[in-house]
């Protein structure tokens, strides 16, 4: 199977990737043209403290071993990680209803449409 890359129109054979990931796999072109949108999108939205970013992306690299090696225990640290983003998120959903911005003003803040905005801090609201 041959794709085609939208940009510089290179052909990529999937069948070459052996026993890599495909999410390893950087097909050029559509992957080129996404990056660009997120990167616009992300441009416009609020901005995560540096000391956030750095810990989510120190928590990343130590949950992706684990994966693999000890998936059991990956999965472990997942759950308490879901624990801790559902209590956060309620207090955030709580805190960002309570400032009555609008869905418009919440979902650029947050990279949405204001309608997923909703839908995002409703789900949160409603976990506790």
């Amino acid at each position: 199977m041959i794709i085609q890359g939208a940009r510089d129109r290179s052909a990529t054979r999937w069948d070459q990737l052996n026993d890599r990931r495909y999410y390893d796999f950087d097909p050029p072109g559509p992957y080129e043209d996404w990056q660009a949108h997120i990167d616009e999108v992300e441009s416009r939205s609020v901005s995560l403290p540096t000391e956030v970013a750095d810990l989510l992306d120190r928590l990343e690299a130590q949950l992706t071993a684990p994966a693999d090696q000890a998936p059991l225990a990956a999965l472990k640290a997942v759950a308490a990680l879901e624990r801790t983003t559902g209590r956060v998120g309620h207090e955030a959903a709580c805190a960002a209803e309570a400032d009555e911005d609008s869905w418009e003003a919440i979902g650029q803040a947050l990279g949405l449409t204001a309608k997923d905005a909703r839908s995002r801090l409703t789900r949160y609201y409603l976990r506790h």
